[in-house]
């Protein structure tokens, strides 16, 4: 979506439209779902988190400005709303990618394969893949959700995460050798 139909968006919204806030929600749902399950471990927990984000955007939507894109400011408020709700309870980061849930993004590897051995091997290789990404630290698992899942860029992603961008690149790079790693491990492991 451009700044445009951005700014179109922000202002429906701010106008009091009833109904308005649907499309931004629809529209996001996925960013900040993406980061919630990545940093809460707990599904009833991760409902209300993500609640509270969405809350938190409506009433602070007056606020942006556009000096950033709107997707970089709601997976800001995303991420420093999952870290405040895991400070308050005191409980530890977790990356938690758990089988069979919606925002898999591996699934269409597998759906688009009519070889029922080859779609065999590719969710073989999704699981392993999920297992790597869930032993991740979750500082890692959420530098590489934004990254690849959501086509964010490294500017973007230290934006969100307060961290320096050349730390937003080592993190990504530990990310994937620690995943590169560990499925070149059990493929060692199966050749035995």
């Amino acid at each position: 979506m451009s700044e445009t139909e951005d700014r179109l968006l922000v202002e429906t919204v701010l106008s009091g439209e009833p109904y308005a806030f649907k499309p931004f929600i629809l529209k996001y749902q996925r960013l900040v779902g993406a980061i919630v399950s990545r940093m809460v471990a707990n599904r009833a927990d991760r409902e209300d988190v993500g609640q509270d984000i969405f809350v938190k955007l409506y009433r602070h939507l007056a606020s942006f400005q556009f000096n950033a894109k709107l997707s970089t400011w709601v997976a800001t408020v995303a991420y420093n709303t999952c870290l405040h709700y895991l400070q308050k309870k005191r409980i530890p980061l977790l990356a938690d990618m758990r089988e069979g849930e919606e925002a898999d993004p591996f699934a269409a590897v597998a759906d688009a394969l009519p070889d029922p051995a080859r779609r065999y091997e590719a969710e073989e290789l999704n699981e392993r893949i999920q297992r790597a990404i869930a032993g991740l630290p979750p500082v890692y698992a959420t530098v590489l959700s934004l990254y690849h899942m959501q086509e964010m860029k490294y500017q973007e992603i230290a934006q969100v995460m307060q961290l320096p961008e050349g730390t937003v690149k080592s993190y990504l790079f530990r990310a994937r050798s620690s995943i590169k790693r560990q499925l070149a491990g059990l493929q060692g492991e199966e050749e035995l």
